[in-house]
């Protein structure tokens, strides 16, 4: 077992935990499920004050609709890469490589 992925289970275990004792504590017993839907403005102004809890509620919100946009993006390069090679214009999909340092050096590319 790597040391490198030893630490980065201990940090990333330690960072949920934190923050699911803070959500238990500042929200008590009653969160849902989908932890979005106790992120409105109502939930969060006894905590803040009404308009930061305002803002705070569309930050969220907004930050969560360019976390979807970003992953929408990533799932469907490699979506057409398949159904492309699956139609069979996959000769069309493959690009030179290009080689840099040393693996270009290794093959004698300029």
């Amino acid at each position: 077992f790597d040391k490198v992925t030893a630490v980065g289970l201990v940090l990333c275990n330690t960072l949920y935990i934190t923050i699911a004792w803070a959500c238990l504590a500042a929200f008590g017993r009653g969160v849902d499920t989908n932890v979005l839907n106790d992120m409105t403005a109502s939930a969060m102004a006894p905590l803040l004050g009404p308009q930061p809890a305002a803002l705070l509620a569309l930050l969220v919100r907004l930050m969560f609709f360019v976390s979807l946009l970003g992953s929408f993006v990533l799932n469907l390069h490699p979506l057409r890469h398949c159904c492309m090679e699956v139609l069979g214009d996959a000769v069309r999909l493959t690009h030179k490589k290009q080689l840099v340092g040393p693996q270009a050096a290794w093959q004698g590319v300029e």
